[in-house]
């Protein structure tokens, strides 16, 4: 009687619930004239498929929607904050890697971090301000393997075995959404294809500290202001 209990409760669904599938070859019925009219869907695979700058950007949009659900109070805090942390570190992983072309794999920030750093000065000459790097380092304490948001564990690499998070840290929302924006901004540079050009010429013409971080110059005195402050305090 209790396995016939336990069967009724996980088939009482409807017949589209339980056997329409997800992933279905698009038809003439799925067109619209906008991206607000009815059916509300996702495209994926072929011409759908995205460059990793264009993930990056859904996954950032992403993440800010479950921050602002939280500053809006629609959601408390505790609820989304591995899928917030996730989303914004996962973006960032895309965004670096967008800026090497797609020629990096692997998930660590730190190794990603000094991958960007030969990068920008084998193609750019330019050095890859600290805070940046220092950004990217601090994610890689916290999370190496795109796991500790995810599942709440790292790898660790002595016993070859998943652990929990070690250590307790807080991360000031406001902070963190201020950190993430000006990451992107700054990475976010490189990607402009008008700035390749620009940094050719500014490499000739200029020799100044202030052109070699030209690409990464175009964030508010207010933005770089939360280069200093720790994510996890």
């Amino acid at each position: 009687m209790f396995a016939e209990g336990v069967t009724a409760i996980m088939t009482n669904f409807s017949e589209d619930q339980i056997h329409r599938p997800l992933f279905e070859e698009p038809t003439d019925a799925i067109e619209r004239g906008d991206a607000w009219e009815e059916p509300l869907g996702f495209l994926v695979g072929g011409w759908a498929n995205m460059s990793l700058q264009q993930l990056a950007e859904q996954y950032f949009d992403a993440a800010n929607v479950l921050t602002q659900l939280i500053l809006s109070h629609q959601l408390e805090d505790y609820r989304l904050a591995n899928p917030a942390l996730f989303l914004y570190r996962h973006a960032l992983e895309l965004l670096v890697k967008a800026v090497m072309r797609g020629t990096k794999t692997g998930h660590d920030p730190d190794k990603l971090a000094d991958d960007l750093v030969a990068f920008v000065k084998r193609e750019f000459d330019t050095d890859v301000p600290d805070w940046i790097i220092a950004r990217l380092k601090e994610l890689a304490k916290i999370d190496p393997g795109s796991t500790a948001f995810r599942y709440s564990e790292n790898r660790d690499e002595t016993s070859k075995k998943y652990v929990p998070v070690d250590g307790e840290f807080h991360v000031d929302l406001r902070h963190l959404q201020r950190v993430m924006n000006a990451l992107k901004t700054a990475l976010s540079d490189l990607l402009d294809p008008g700035y390749f050009d620009y940094l050719f010429f500014a490499r000739e013409m200029w020799t100044n500290l202030q052109t070699k971080t030209a690409p990464f110059s175009g964030l508010s005195k207010t933005t770089l202001q939360t280069k200093s402050a720790p994510l996890y305090t």
